[in-house]
């Protein structure tokens, strides 16, 4: 089930969506070198990051420190997962891909403004954190998100 919800589970914003998603954005486009950190695991402030250039790598890490690929967010994709909504702790890191990356911050309460301010990119972002954490249920919490 899951994989054939991949489009909705990892979306790409139109041109018009990312326009409307900026007014919600709690900060600047910020741009990240390549490799460089933009959320850590466990981080309880991590945002969710819309990509406008570039690339999210997420990562997970096991109890031996060894890293797993779980997704790579491209331009007009953002990274996320239910947790974002109420503030917890990051399951999984992300940083910026070989291009490096910028990115738009969406904080927990931006990111609910938007959902409550768009119905359509609410729909869209809701929709796309609830089958992320669902996968990651289904998979042992190793699906991608």
């Amino acid at each position: 089930m899951i994989v054939t919800r991949e489009h909705q589970m990892f979306p790409t914003l139109s041109a018009a969506q990312i326009s409307t998603a900026r007014r919600f954005a709690s900060g600047a486009a910020t741009t990240f070198e390549p490799g460089k950190t933009i959320y850590a695991n466990g981080a309880t402030d991590a945002p969710a990051w819309l990509v406008l250039e570039g690339s999210i790598e997420v990562i997970r890490r096991d109890g031996l420190s060894r890293e797993a690929l779980l997704t790579i967010h491209l331009a007009g994709q953002f990274s996320g997962e239910v947790n974002q909504l109420a503030g917890r702790p990051s399951i999984a890191a992300g940083r910026a891909g070989p291009e490096g990356c910028t990115a738009l911050p969406l904080d927990a309460a931006h990111l609910r403004a938007l959902m409550v301010g768009s119905a359509e990119l609410g729909e869209i972002v809701m929709r796309a954190l609830i089958l992320r954490r669902v996968g990651l249920i289904a998979e042992g919490e190793q699906a991608p998100f």
